[in-house]
């Protein structure tokens, strides 16, 4: 059973910017953990101090690692950027399909 979890960070006014930088490092350690299998990185266009992590995780035992490292140090390398801490939902995943998306067609906000 693969499980989701979707994170909404709402940042400081201005600092989207300066906070997708942690979180890209935060990507780099999750690639390192058995049983990660992909995320989405989301920013609203309404919404320009928010970001929306949708990370995929084999099962529930991988996901509840994760959270008791991966995310509890990505919250504290965020705090200074973070106006509360982020709101987390879990998922099963029932079905999924991506294709590949080209690096060229991704734009920064």
């Amino acid at each position: 059973m693969v499980v989701a979890r979707i994170t909404v960070w709402k940042f400081k006014s201005g600092q989207r910017e300066a906070a997708i930088g942690v979180l890209e490092e935060a990507k780099k350690q999750a690639r390192k953990i058995d049983g990660y299998s992909g995320h989405l990185f989301l920013l609203p266009s309404e919404e320009p101090d928010t970001e929306i992590v949708v990370s995929l995780w084999e099962n529930e035992e991988v996901y509840q690692a994760s959270m008791q490292s991966l995310l509890q140090e990505v919250s504290q390398n965020l705090d200074k950027y973070i106006v509360s801490p982020p709101d987390v939902m879990k998922y099963t995943v029932f079905s999924a399909e991506v294709e590949a998306v080209k690096p060229e067609l991704v734009k920064p906000a």
